[in-house]
């Protein structure tokens, strides 16, 4: 009998291609949107120090770098609301790109289980062939027994 061979290869194949792809686009969804979060972070800690290094020169009573502390954390206040809308963005892309992998998953999954029942299906094909070549097999010796001892 011929060894077996899934009629559907070609497309287990390029469903696991796709798969694949999809698990690249997932990893890359997440790298972006973690090094988004870490530069917001950055942005904030930055933010914050800047403040703070404002409050306690208005605290001493010196007034002359105020404007500038402020413009500063103007500009870094509307980075930090653009980063925050791009990991949002990032976040979603995230999300798509999670979906589309459990997608192919399942794609994968559900012709892995044709390809699991076609080689069951030959199994009791090559098992029954085999039994009956047996039985013949038997048979024919059984046959030549009888009829040599006559």
């Amino acid at each position: 009998m011929k060894p077996f061979q899934f009629s559907l290869q070609r497309v287990l194949e390029m469903r696991e291609e796709a798969l694949k792809a999809a698990e690249q686009k997932l990893e890359l969804s997440r790298a972006v949107h973690e090094q988004l979060k870490s530069l917001l972070m950055k942005e904030r800690d930055c933010y914050f120090e800047e403040r703070e290094m404002m409050n306690a020169e208005i605290r001493s009573g010196k007034f002359e770098n105020t404007k500038i502390y402020e413009r500063s954390l103007a500009s870094r206040k509307s980075k930090m609301m653009q980063l925050l809308e791009a990991a949002k963005v990032a976040e979603e892309d995230v999300r798509f790109a999670e979906h589309l992998y459990s997608q192919e998953k399942r794609n994968v999954k559900s012709v892995e289980n044709i390809k699991d029942k076609q080689l069951k299906k030959y199994k009791e094909d090559s098992d029954k062939q085999e039994r009956k070549a047996l039985d013949e097999i038997s048979l024919t010796r059984y046959w030549r027994r009888e009829h040599m001892e006559k």
